[in-house]
């Protein structure tokens, strides 16, 4: 098992940090040291420019690398071009695994940098920011500028060739990825295909049961209906037919009827007959009774009359 070893190391002055740093990465390969050289080219600086990196310096050492940044930001606020400040401040911000904005300072230094060699060792470190992020892509850029500024530096280019094989991978999983989810989208499309042409199925399945059911349900009332004329006209026969047994029956009653008013009226005739009868018989009793009232008492008074003619 082999280990990669990314290390940031500066020369060791009075404005320069430096740093071992070991990483152990799942690819092996021999180790490999980054010596980043920081020679200061410059005759003069800012008295306050040089307190505020030796500090910064002072904190990194001390493993205090927070503290370290604020005094190269510090540094660097009181001139932003102060090659020394940026370089250790993207050093400050490797440690702390804020390899974004190391990489930011790493390019800023080496845009600053007017040696050849100070360039390598920068775009070299820009190169092991990127690494850490696993940005292997601008990891490849960076270690292949840092060798167009110093072919020698084989730990650049050792970086370079593993940074492509990390960059390789990548690609190959991104491509499998890419094939796996190209295949599970087919299964997908495949599989909403299949359940379209089963939704499909139902629905056809449906409408045709609905059209049954529908085709039923009017044969029921073509039938219901057929039956309720059916009914109704049986009905309306046997109406008619009981209208004209009742309009005989009702000649009949009415001339029945008739004949027995016609013979109470008949039978009232002879009563009353009957009674002038009786009542003529009974007034010729009562003249025949007066009669013969009157024709005693005519007799009586004859008697009378030839009693006293005898005397």
């Amino acid at each position: 098992m082999r280990i990669d070893h990314f290390q940031l190391h500066n020369k060791i002055t009075d404005l320069m940090v430096s740093l071992r740093k070991s990483t152990t990465y799942q690819m092996m390969a021999r180790p490999s040291m980054v010596i980043v050289l920081m020679l200061l080219t410059m005759i003069s600086f800012a008295q306050k420019e040089r307190a505020s990196v030796r500090k910064g310096n002072e904190m990194y050492r001390k493993g205090s690398y927070k503290e370290a940044s604020d005094n190269y930001l510090e540094g660097l606020n009181k001139n932003n071009n102060f090659l020394p400040g940026a370089f250790n401040l993207g050093n400050s911000y490797y440690q702390q695994k804020q390899y974004k904005k190391a990489a930011e300072q790493f390019k800023n230094a080496a845009q600053m940098a007017t040696d050849q060699k100070e360039k390598a060792e920068a775009y070299h470190n820009l190169g092991n920011s990127h690494l850490k992020a696993k940005h292997y892509k601008k990891s490849v850029e960076a270690y292949k500028k840092s060798l167009r500024h110093d072919p020698q530096n084989e730990d650049a280019r050792y970086n370079l060739s593993y940074a492509k094989q990390k960059l390789k991978q990548k690609q190959q999983r991104k491509k499998k990825q890419q094939n796996k989810n190209k295949d599970n989208k087919n299964k997908d499309n495949q599989q909403k295909n299949k359940e379209k042409k089963q939704q499909d199925q139902n629905k056809k399945k449906n409408q045709q049961d609905q059209q049954k059911v529908d085709q039923n349900k009017k044969q029921d009332e073509n039938k219901q209906q057929k039956q309720g004329e059916q009914e109704k006209k049986k009905e309306n026969q046997k109406k008619q037919k009981e209208s004209e047994q009742k309009k005989p029956q009702e000649g009949n009653h009415q001339e029945k009827a008739k004949k027995q008013r016609k013979k109470k009226k008949m039978n009232m005739s002879r009563q009353e007959i009957k009674r002038m009868l009786d009542a003529l018989d009974e007034q010729e009793k009562r003249v025949q009774r007066k009669l013969l009232r009157k024709k005693k008492k005519e007799k009586q008074k004859g008697q009378e009359e030839e009693i006293e003619k005898d005397w």
